[in-house]
C-alpha cells in the first residue's frame, strides 16, 4: 500500500508539472506569435505608406486605384494638420493632439485596421513642381525642409484570421493533450483502484482459508466444554452454579463470534424471495431498548433478498447507531424509493467515525467499539453487494453518522466469481 502512495504522488506531480510546462508553453507561444504578427503587420503598413509617398512625391497626387487593396486609406498632412491629399477611410483633418506633440512614429489597432501615423520632412522648392526632381545639392535651387504627416489605414483581416486559426488549432492540440491527460489518469487510477481490490482480496483469500480452519477447530472443543460444564452445573451444588454461568456466557460469546464468521465466509445470494422492508423495519424497532423513529412508505416496498439475511443488516447497522449513542437518544429511519431501488436511510446523534476509519468501517474485523468484533459490517456490506446493493457512511449533518442501505427491487446478482 505504501508502494502504492508513493507511486500515486510522483505520478500526480509528474502529470502536474506537465500540464504547467504545457500551460506556459502555449501562452508564450501565442504571445510570441501574437508579437511576430504586430511586427510584421507594421513592416507591410511601413512598406506600404513608403511606396505611396514615393508615388505622390512624383505625382503630386494618388489616384484611388492606385492602392493595393489592403490599404483603406492614405493621406498626407500638413504641419497644421490640414490634408494635402486624403483618400479612404484616413480622417479629414489630424486632431490637435497630434499636430501640437507628434510622435515620429507610432501604430494603433482598432479591429480589423491598423492605423500607420508617420511624422516625415519634405524638402519644398519654390517655383515649378518639376524643380523637385532636381539635386537639392544643385546651387541655382533654394529649398527649405518642412514637416507632413503620413497617416495609412491598412487592412489587416486576414492576419487576424490566420492569427485566429493558428491560436485555435495549438489550442485544441492542446486540450486534446490535456483529455489525454486525463484519460491517462483516469485509467492509472483504476489500475491503482484493480491493485488495492487485488491486495485486500488476497489478504481476504487468506484470512478466509484461516477463518475456515479456525471455526472448525474452534466449534468441536466449544461442544465439548458446553457438554463438560452442563456436567458440572448437576454435580455441584448451586453456590457454585453463578461461576458456571460465567461459562456459558463466554461460550455463548465465542458461539456467536463463530457463526458471524461463517456467516461472513458464507457465499451465494441465499433464499432470495420478495421482502417487504416497511414491515420488517417495523417488527425491529420494536425488539430494540432504545427509541427508533420511522418514517415509512404507507405502502409495502418490497424487495429481492434473503429474508434472515435483509433481517441481519438491518439489525446490524440499527445496533450499531444505537450503541453509538450508549442506548440513550433516538435512532431515525427513513425509507424513499423510485422505480429500481429503494433507500434506507439510518441516522444517529453518537460520537460519529473519524473520517480516517470511514473508508474501513466495513473491512472485516476492524473496530472502534472496545468490545466489537468487526465483523458485523463486514457481513453487511457483503450481504448487500451479493444482491447489487451497496452501504455508505457519512457525517450526519448536527452531529452524528448517516448509514444509505441502497436495495435494488429487481434481483441483481453482483456476485464476479460465482
Amino acid at each position: 500500500m505504501e508502494s502504492l502512495r508513493r507511486d500515486k504522488i510522483l505520478f500526480i506531480s509528474l502529470v502536474s508539472l506537465l500540464v504547467v510546462l504545457v500551460s506556459v508553453g502555449l501562452l508564450a507561444f501565442i504571445l510570441r506569435s501574437r508579437d511576430h504578427d504586430q511586427l510584421f503587420m507594421e513592416y507591410q503598413a511601413v512598406r506600404m505608406a513608403a511606396a505611396a509617398m514615393e508615388v505622390f512625391q512624383h505625382q503630386g497626387d494618388i489616384a484611388a486605384n492606385q492602392f493595393p487593396e489592403t490599404v483603406r486609406g492614405f493621406g498626407v498632412y500638413s504641419a497644421d494638420g490640414n490634408p494635402v491629399m486624403a483618400r479612404g477611410s484616413v480622417p479629414r483633418v489630424l486632431p490637435s493632439t497630434v499636430v501640437n506633440d507628434p510622435a515620429p512614429y507610432q501604430t494603433i489597432i482598432d479591429g480589423n485596421t491598423l492605423r500607420l501615423l508617420r511624422v516625415v520632412g519634405t524638402m519644398s522648392y519654390p517655383g515649378d513642381r518639376s524643380r523637385r526632381l532636381e539635386s537639392p545639392n544643385s546651387a541655382t535651387a533654394e529649398s527649405r525642409m518642412s514637416r507632413q504627416f503620413i497617416v495609412l489605414d491598412y487592412d489587416i483581416s486576414s492576419y487576424r484570421s490566420e492569427f485566429r486559426a493558428r491560436t485555435l488549432y495549438w489550442s485544441g492540440l492542446t486540450v486534446s493533450f490535456f483529455l489525454l491527460l486525463a484519460l491517462v489518469w483516469t485509467l492509472y487510477r483504476r489500475v491503482q483502484d484493480y491493485q488495492i481490490q487485488e491486495q485486500k482480496q488476497r489478504g481476504l483469500v487468506q484470512l478466509g482459508a484461516a477463518a475456515r480452519t479456525l471455526t472448525h477447530e474452534i466449534r468441536n472443543p466449544l461442544g465439548a466444554i458446553q457438554i463438560q460444564n452442563a456436567v458440572l452445573k448437576r454435580k455441584l451444588p448451586e453456590g457454585f452454579h453463578n461461576s458456571l454461568e460465567v461459562f456459558d456466557e463466554e461460550i455463548g460469546r465465542i458461539a456467536l463470534l463463530v457463526d458471524r464468521v461463517r456467516d461472513f465466509l458464507q457465499s451465494g445470494a441465499g433464499n432470495v424471495e420478495p421482502v417487504d422492508i416497511v414491515d420488517m423495519l417495523q417488527s425491529l424497532a420494536q425488539r430494540f431498548e432504545f427509541d427508533v423513529n420511522l418514517v415509512l412508505p404507507k405502502h409495502a416496498v418490497p424487495v429481492a433478498f434473503d429474508r434472515a439475511r435483509l433481517r441481519s443488516v438491518f439489525e446490524n447497522v440499527i445496533k450499531n447507531a444505537g450503541e453509538s449513542m450508549n442506548g440513550e437518544g433516538q435512532v431515525d429511519i427513513t425509507v424513499t424509493e423510485d422505480r429500481r431501488s429503494a433507500t434506507v436511510m439510518i441516522a444517529d446523534r453518537g460520537s460519529g467515525v473519524a473520517k480516517s476509519d470511514q473508508d474501513r468501517i466495513f473491512d472485516p474485523f476492524f473496530t472502534t467499539k472496545s468490545g466489537g468484533s468487526g465483523v458485523g459490517l463486514a457481513i453487511t456490506r457483503q450481504f448487500l453487494t451479493m444482491m447489487g446493493g451497496s452501504i455508505e457512511l457519512s457525517d450526519r449533518p448536527g452531529g452524528g453518522s448517516e448509514f444509505r442501505i441502497i436495495l435494488k427491487k429487481e434481483r441483481t446478482r453482483a456476485i464476479a466469481d460465482r
